[in-house]
């Protein structure tokens, strides 16, 4: 299966394996990328001093620390904080922006399945049922006998990691050299996916079998059922969404700020997003909207300054990661029937009437 997703639209953040979800959002926001466009966001706003520690370069020399379930990006002064407090009568060092990322989710993307080479393993034969055709006449008949299979198979999912999915995802799959499937996967709410199962579809395979015995005998049948393994390994994206806050002080000659009445008072924090809707779309929503006047930025200001529709442009960029999968499905392919030797009757066989097709 192809996509027609465009991976250029996301930062995917890589991470080979990992147990839990900690490890993905440490990676998020230590990522540098992430760290340098929401600091260059944080100064098109009017916060300043978005350099990290001993550097003035915006978006470099934060590092990251958890602290509950957020994550907060932070930097030290560029002075001694004591020192500082010690000659400038406990006055607090300048502010340096800090961020704190918050409401982490997970959201599985079915729209980019992106299913790879196919695997398909023929298995043995196995022994479906074994009975006997009996004759109890004194010469050689021909008996017909009916076998209906019928079962129930199921189309595994198995993936490499948990999510919050909540998220209906059909497929339909037509594979060379296999036999066509079909998937309506449902990836139910915070639920391994690993140990789910969809698409219960019922088999049934029909086959007459004659066989001629001779009188006074009975003659082994035995039916031989075939399947094949299919295996289609897939890779897929999962979105990340978040809050973001910035935490600093805003310079009160060039700023966009709009939040403030006493020009005097400029320290200020601000969340993008909520847990309804995710920082980026946040941004996007404020930009876009007709009627500024509700939000705490003037962006028709912000878009005139040089360079910030580059940054908004990577900031529009989602973060993503990659998770790899594979699709499991049995294909029951053929009933075979095999028949013995002849044996002679004897006293303890339970004859069943047989179907019987006389002079052929």
């Amino acid at each position: 299966m192809s996509n027609n997703v465009n991976y250029d639209d996301y930062i995917k953040i890589d991470v080979d394996a990992f147990d839990d979800l900690e490890v993905i959002k440490y990676k998020l926001c230590s990522h540098p990328l992430f760290i340098k466009k929401w600091a260059l966001l944080a100064n098109f706003l009017g916060y300043e001093k978005c350099g990290g520690s001993n550097t003035r370069v915006i978006g470099e020399g934060y590092t990251v620390k958890k602290s509950g379930e957020n994550y907060i990006i932070e930097a030290r002064n560029n002075v001694d904080e004591e020192s500082y407090r010690t000659t400038r009568g406990n006055n607090s060092p300048y502010t340096r922006l800090n961020m704190t990322v918050s409401n982490f989710k997970f959201e599985f993307m079915p729209e980019t399945i992106k299913t790879l080479i196919p695997i398909k393993e023929e298995s043995p034969p196995k022994d479906f049922s074994q009975s006997y055709v009996y004759n109890n006449n004194i010469k050689e008949i021909e008996i017909k006998k009916d076998i209906s299979f019928s079962t129930s198979d199921a189309t595994k999912n198995f993936s490499s990691a948990k999510y919050k999915l909540g998220v209906k995802a059909g497929f339909a799959y037509k594979i060379k050299e296999v036999s066509e499937f079909h998937i309506n996967y449902n990836f139910s709410w915070d639920i391994n996916i690993s140990d789910q199962k969809e698409e219960r579809n019922t088999i049934r395979l029909d086959r007459s079998v004659k066989v001629k015995v001779p009188p006074k005998s009975k003659i082994p049948i035995k039916i031989l059922l075939y399947k094949n393994n299919v295996a289609v390994p897939y890779t897929a994206l999962v979105l990340i969404s978040y809050n973001i806050t910035l935490n600093g002080k805003i310079n009160r000659n060039k700023n966009a700020y709009l939040g403030y009445l006493a020009p005097a008072n400029l320290a200020t924090s601000f969340t993008f997003g909520n847990d309804k809707i995710s920082a980026i779309d946040d941004i996007s929503n404020q930009i876009k909207a007709f009627d500024k006047s509700s939000f705490y930025w003037d962006w028709n200001l912000v878009k005139t300054y040089e360079g910030f529709q580059s940054v908004l442009d990577i900031i529009s960029k989602r973060e993503v990661n990659e998770v790899n999968g594979r699709f499991e499905k049995v294909n029951f392919s053929n009933l075979v029937w095999e028949s013995g030797m002849s044996e002679a009757l004897n006293e303890t066989d339970d004859i069943i009437s047989e179907q019987v097709s006389e002079g052929e």
